[in-house]
């Protein structure tokens, strides 16, 4: 096990606890894949945004260049209107433009970092708003991630997000990753911070 903590001054921002596993033969099963539209055949996630009315596409364009990701449904009546439901569920595949290196390490850290992009944006679905709402700031507060395989994040990697709850300024969401053959690569769980701006 390893942690790591990073501070500002005398302030802890960040505080991580990494546990190590040799893989190992056991028992194995998981959940399947949603049965879900080819990559091909969904949206663009800038272009199912500007249909949608979401604000923020042109920001994805801008900012994320060097990412494809493909909007692949469960947030939105057939009416392109955002469904007002609980559980509330979004799903995108996702994947690097270019190829990386084959370094396994690298391909982890970017599946990492993508565990990150849209979780708390599900939390925001039920009252009305679309990924990359600007209107609601959020924070992430607690992120856990668990890996159970290895894929490569310069191929389709689907996101099937789910939140449950939200009260008093916070927000719990999971999401699990899958790689377009149905292999479960991960699991995610994360609490934080949706807060409407005072008008």
């Amino acid at each position: 096990m390893r942690r790591a903590q990073v501070r500002q001054g005398a302030r802890v921002t960040f505080d991580a606890t990494v546990s190590l596993h040799i893989p190992e033969t056991g028992y194995t099963h998981a959940v399947e894949r949603p049965d879900l539209p080819a990559p091909d055949e969904c949206l663009p996630l800038p272009d199912a945004m500007d249909r949608i009315g979401a604000l923020g596409s042109q920001m994805w364009r801008d900012e994320w260049p060097m990412l494809d990701m493909r909007y692949a449904g469960g947030a939105t009546d057939e009416d392109d209107t955002i469904r007002s439901t609980v559980p509330s569920s979004q799903r995108f595949w996702l994947r690097m433009r270019d190829p990386l290196p084959d370094d396994p390490r690298l391909h982890r850290a970017m599946v990492a970092y993508f565990s990150d992009f849209w979780l708390l944006s599900s939390t925001l679905l039920p009252h009305g708003f679309f990924v990359s709402t600007v209107e609601v700031p959020r924070s992430s507060l607690n992120h856990a991630l668990w890996f159970h395989a290895t894929a490569r994040a310069d191929e389709w990697l689907l996101f099937d997000q789910t939140s449950a709850w939200a009260g008093s300024g916070r927000a719990h969401g999971t999401q699990r990753i899958f790689s377009e053959d149905g292999t479960l690569v991960a699991t995610v769980a994360q609490e934080g911070l949706i807060r409407p701006v005072a008008k």
